[in-house]
């Protein structure tokens, strides 16, 4: 448990998922501090420039979707010539496959540089990483619940990434939905 940088109430792991308490970095403020006095300060406005800033996680969106975009064509050309050798000729099976391929590596991707690295290659060149509300790793849940949320916030002319331009903390709907923010390193 922490507590309020502000009010000095105590603020559990459940009240940042929520939204009731933002981490900002190293300082953890909640949301209905609004008020100062010569004890209380209020936290600075310089914290939030902690966050990524969207064309910094444009750019690494672009640098991963490269990357995720010659594995993805690399593992299908291996599939087709394996398909082919075994004479597989049945465009359904192999529409299938191409499809499975398409949908677990980028999973496997995300989630596992999530977890274990705490950015994805572009986050990393970005100089970016993702943390938990509190600032804490990724757990593998949250990994997961991010990268669906990433087809959510693709959904109605990507309106969840452009709102990140609207968020005081800078989030996407993937970010809350998984209760994530997208860091400078």
């Amino acid at each position: 448990m922490t507590n309020c940088n502000v009010c000095d109430r105590e603020v559990s792991p459940a009240m940042l998922r929520q939204g009731a308490a933002i981490s900002r970095g190293a300082e953890i403020v909640c949301r209905d501090c609004t008020t100062t006095t010569a004890s209380r300060p209020r936290p600075s406005a310089s914290v939030s420039q902690d966050y990524a800033s969207f064309w910094r996680r444009l750019g690494a969106h672009v640098i991963d979707s490269v990357i995720m975009n010659v594995v993805i064509i690399g593992a299908s050309f291996v599939m087709g010539l394996g398909a082919g050798a075994m004479g597989m000729v049945e465009p359904t099976a192999i529409t299938i496959l191409g499809g499975v391929i398409g949908g677990v590596i980028p999973m496997v991707y995300f989630i596992w540089f999530w977890t274990k690295k705490g950015a994805t290659p572009g986050k990393s060149a970005m100089g970016l990483r993702v943390v938990g509300a509190d600032g804490s790793a990724l757990t593998g849940m949250q990994s997961f619940i991010r990268f669906l949320g990433y087809i959510v916030s693709s959904l109605f002319f990507c309106l969840g990434y452009l709102w990140m331009l609207w968020d005081d903390e800078k989030r996407c709907w993937h970010d809350m939905m998984a209760g994530t923010r997208v860091v400078r390193s």
